[in-house]
């Protein structure tokens, strides 16, 4: 994802359907905190810097490797996941954005939609 410039980053609100999207109840976490870039001579005034990764990380432990073995369905296999340790993409990505390393815009480019849906769908049911 695009980094924002760290020299010229302002805070903001975003656009209140983007905000849907990544919380679709309305309710923000207490660590949401957005920023961007709004352009400076550092960033030759496009308020973006490099870029920073996003990542999912899974460790497949015993648990998950049972039920996968079992050849169960797609969805046991992600309960067992979500029990066991997995850290999904968006969850990494929203931690990048409330840190102030890029914006919700920006993973909005960059996740694919399914996913976004996936994981506020899921969040909202816990």
């Amino acid at each position: 994802a695009r980094r924002n410039c760290a020299d010229c980053r302002k805070p903001y609100t975003p656009d209140p359907q983007i905000l849907r999207e990544f919380f679709p109840d309305g309710t923000l976490p207490e660590e949401a905190r957005f920023v961007r870039g709004t352009g400076c001579s550092t960033c030759h005034g496009k308020g973006l810097r490099g870029r920073v990764g996003l990542y999912e990380f899974w460790e497949v432990k015993r648990p998950t490797r049972q039920v996968i073995g079992t050849g169960s369905d797609e969805g046991a296999v992600r309960v067992s996941a979500d029990e066991n340790g997995l850290k999904p993409l968006v969850e990494d990505a929203l931690r990048k954005v409330y840190s102030g390393l890029t914006t919700l815009e920006e993973l909005r480019r960059v996740v694919p939609v399914e996913q976004i849906r996936s994981y506020s769908g899921y969040y909202k049911a816990q």
